[in-house]
This record gives C-alpha cells, structure tokens and sequence, in this order.
C-alpha cells in the first residue's frame, strides 16, 4: 500500500520533469534526482533498522515525494508553470476525454 501510495505521488514529478528536460532545462530535473537521492539515502538509514521493509517503502515514498516537489518547484519558478494543473482537472481536460472517447468508439 505504501509503494502504490509512492507511485502515485511519482507520476506528477515524472511529468514535470519531463517537461523540464523539453523546456532545455534538464540540469534542474538532474537536481531534483539528487536531492530526492541523499533524502531517499537518509530515510532509509534512518528507518530501515527498525522498520524494515515498511521503513524502506516509506524512505521510498520520501523519496519520491521529494523527487516530485523539486520538479514542480522547479517547472514553477523557472518556466512559470502552474503546477495547479498537475492535481486539478480543468474544463479543457473533460472535452479533450470526450473528444479522444468518441473517436475510439468504434474502434473498441
């Protein structure tokens, strides 16, 4: 449950930082990995001896959590991105659904 938990976390970070590396800025995507890496490092020493295998699915969603803030912080301040959009639908995402349903339909 706390791996699924991590991966959903990811998902947004994982855009973003693509979107960091097409906007030629992929150092800043490179940044996020590290930072997410010495915290994934620290949690893990920290939790692991005690936990153990929870301590390591939590050091990873730490991880990832990190990993995902820093590429929206990021994406943020360097592209003037709303990063608003990562979490909340908008009316454009709802007929771009409808539009990609209809023309699947009769592909089924």
């Amino acid at each position: 449950a706390i791996l699924l938990v991590a991966v959903v976390v990811q998902t947004p970070g994982s855009i973003a930082g693509s979107a960091l590396s097409a906007r030629g800025t992929p150092q800043a995507r490179s940044w996020s990995i590290f930072i997410a890496c010495l915290v994934n490092i620290a949690l893990v020493c920290a939790l692991t001896p005690s936990l153990g295998a929870i301590g390591a699915a939590l050091a990873t969603l730490g991880g990832l959590a990190t990993n995902t803030v820093c590429c929206l912080v990021f994406l943020q301040k360097l592209h003037g991105v709303d990063v608003k959009c990562f979490f909340f639908p908008v009316r454009e995402d709802l007929g771009r659904l409808l539009s990609f349903v209809r023309r699947r339909g009769g592909n089924g």
